[in-house]
């Protein structure tokens, strides 16, 4: 009798947990690039002095989308970025219908060779970048 009811309460427990990801939705992460419409930096820079380069468009197109990271690559003539972004996604939840905008997000870099450099932005879509001339002198 004992094991009768022990292997039915363990039969409930297991059915009620299997059946939990079907009654509510969960929510996942969707990592997408953000559009960057323009940037805003410095013509020329001194060698070894940071600088900043601001960014500006839309992030998304309600509150569950957000910035979440600068990946970065640089060569000795290039620097190259992207904007990753983060969208919420479930049935259960109910985004702001605001526009999430960069507004100057800022990133910060330091050449410490004098040179002619390329900022390159990459944006959604093949070979879609945002390209500015960066002079960097000797300090």
């Amino acid at each position: 009798m004992k094991n009768t009811v022990f292997v039915l309460f363990l039969s409930l427990v297991l059915l009620g947990l299997s059946s939990c990801d079907k009654m509510g939705s969960q929510l996942e992460n969707q990592a997408y690039v953000i559009k960057v419409d323009s940037i805003h930096m410095p013509d020329t820079v001194a060698a070894g002095t940071s600088f900043a380069i601001h960014f500006f468009g839309i992030a998304g197109s309600d509150g569950c989308h957000s910035f979440k990271e600068f990946i970065v690559s640089e060569d000795s003539t290039q620097l190259n970025l992207l904007l990753k972004g983060n969208k919420i996604v479930s049935e259960d939840i109910a985004c702001t219908q605001a526009l999430v905008m960069l507004d100057g997000l800022t990133y910060s870099h330091k050449f410490t060779l004098p040179g002619r450099y390329m900022i390159e932005v990459t944006n959604p879509g093949i070979s879609n970048f945002l390209r500015r001339p960066l002079v960097v002198t000797a300090p």
